[in-house]
């Protein structure tokens, strides 16, 4: 216990750089046991989920990572924006979860099939929920507790900085 909660610390320390005082959360990440955990878009605009990332302890307390957009062709397509009230949905192969009610519109429900190896929020050994950190490009935006079915996250998008370029001379 003493080693997981070092663990935790480190990571937040290494990587500690939350913006404060930021209006509502435009994501939440929903959780149904071991079936199903969802991410929702809650913005009223699009949001890029470019370099938003999940990271956990698995059961032999390795460190894993999981690119939301690595997960869903259509963010692949779409260069990793999601619209607001879009569903993303990691599902457990041959379970039924019941669909979260604020994804109520069937063209923005995008699953994710994953067999019970590759279920990531889920302990199957310890039989719990695990852990789960939110990060933006491996800086930390927040921790969802194991146990919290509905988890409000306040995502902000990598911003990309060009590279310098020469400045031609006339």
């Amino acid at each position: 216990m003493r080693r997981l909660l070092a663990f935790w610390l480190i990571v937040l320390a290494g990587g500690l750089s939350v913006v404060r005082g930021q209006a509502e959360p435009n994501l939440r990440l929903i959780v149904e046991r071991d079936r199903a955990l969802t991410i929702y878009v809650a913005a009223g605009q699009p949001v890029n989920l470019t370099g938003l990332t999940l990271r956990y302890l698995d059961s032999f307390r390795t460190v894993q990572t999981v690119a939301v957009t690595d997960g869903f062709d259509v963010l692949r397509l779409t260069g990793g924006l999601a619209s607001p009230g879009a569903c993303f949905i990691y599902q457990q192969t041959g379970t039924d979860p019941v669909l979260p009610g604020i994804c109520s519109q069937p063209l923005m429900v995008y699953k994710r099939q994953i067999t019970q190896a590759d279920v990531f929020w889920y302990d199957f050994t310890a039989n719990r929920q695990r852990d789960i950190l939110i990060l933006s490009n491996d800086s930390f935006t927040t921790i969802c507790p194991a146990g919290t079915a509905d988890c409000p996250i306040t995502y902000i998008p990598p911003t990309n900085t060009p590279a310098p370029s020469d400045t031609p001379v006339p």
